[in-house]
């Protein structure tokens, strides 16, 4: 299997260091270092044993700064989704799992404000569909993180639906299939 590309450099960081030297001493300053340091975690393979803890940091965050934390969604979404799909690749489908739910949850705490970063949700969740074999284990929270998605967006939901609905159904005949084989 093709190993996951990390996110790029230029995305990995909030402000450079140049930037962050204007905002020492300042709430913000302690906000933009914490991300950064995460995201340094987050974009590392070696440190995946880290990364679900990552994510569960990047949720508090962004509980306590509500919407001023949008500002860092265009660093942390590619580094919650390299770390899915790192897991996900090591066959770790629990921590997959897990970081899935987190991204629901992260999805659900900034609503709308995710509608920029939303192309690649749909492109991560047809990779999943997609996988040869299909990943079973994945398939439910994939599903919540499209309820999540669908109900922070509202009506704007609805430019993903034809790329979402293939995958829905596809899932409601695998379950139909599982359902009829077992009895």
């Amino acid at each position: 299997p093709v190993a996951p590309q990390q996110p790029s450099r230029s995305n990995n960081y909030v402000l450079n260091k140049f930037e962050m030297h204007e905002q020492k001493g300042t709430d913000q300053f302690y906000i933009i270092s914490a991300i950064n340091s995460l995201m340094r975690i987050a974009n590392d393979a070696t440190q995946s044993a880290h990364h679900e803890l990552v994510i569960r940091t990047v949720l508090i965050i962004f509980e306590h700064l509500n919407t001023k934390s949008v500002q860092y969604l265009s660093q942390v979404i590619p580094s919650v989704l390299f770390m899915i799909r790192h897991a996900k690749q090591e066959k770790n489908f629990s921590a997959a799992n897990t970081m899935l739910s987190d991204l629901a949850l992260l999805v659900t705490e900034v609503k709308v404000a995710i509608l920029e970063q939303m192309p690649e949700i749909p492109n991560f969740i047809d990779e999943v569909w997609d996988s040869n074999p299909p990943v079973p284990e994945l398939l439910d929270t994939v599903l919540n993180l499209i309820d999540a998605s669908s109900k922070a967006l509202n009506s704007e939901f609805a430019v993903f639906l034809p790329r979402v609905i293939p995958c829905l159904i596809e899932c409601f005949e695998r379950r139909k299939e599982v359902s009829e084989s077992c009895m």
